[in-house]
């Protein structure tokens, strides 16, 4: 918890106290309304708490920003994917099982699929997170990747795609 935010947090609870047990009673001009004036001290505390209960369970995450066509899909996708497409044989089907997004018992998932279109057939089966969509690209899509797992056991500070690689 911040300093800041906690000093912020503990005025606008006083701020609320204090309405309640004497700016409650004001009247004329010096009125102050529950609708108008409370609720915008009561909404900014219920954000402020917000802010820091967000900051008490930090998971890692990365953000890849840049201009449009760029190659930032380009650049995850063979990080993600780099153990999927190495080795692979040309008329191999494609092991989703080797892709960084993928964990026991779950589907085959990875974040692209690079292959020509008359050989997409080897790719059925698997989760593409960023799907080809033939020129019909979104101007903008944020996901958050963040480490997790089976056991619901905290995993260490940082998050690594599985290292493993295919055996040739």
């Amino acid at each position: 918890m911040s300093l800041e935010s906690s000093r912020v947090l503990d005025f606008s609870r006083e701020l609320i106290e204090w309405f309640w047990k004497c700016g409650v009673r004001r009247k004329g001009p010096y009125k102050l309304s529950t609708s108008d004036w409370l609720r915008t001290v009561y909404d900014a505390n219920d954000r402020v708490a917000q802010a820091e209960d967000s900051g008490k369970n930090l998971r890692p995450a990365s953000a890849l920003w840049g201009p449009s066509q760029t190659g930032k899909s380009a650049l995850l996708s063979n990080f993600l994917d780099e153990n999927v497409w190495n080795g692979l044989q040309p008329d191999d089907k494609v092991d989703g099982t080797w892709s960084g997004l993928y964990w026991p018992g779950s589907d085959p998932c990875v974040f692209s699929v690079d292959l020509p279109r008359n050989q997409m057939s080897r790719a059925e089966g698997l989760i593409s997170m960023n799907p080809c969509t033939g020129g019909r690209d979104a101007s903008a899509v944020l996901t958050r990747f963040v480490r997790g797992s089976l056991d619901r056991v905290p995993q260490g500070p940082a998050w690594v795609p599985r290292l493993g690689r295919r055996a040739k």
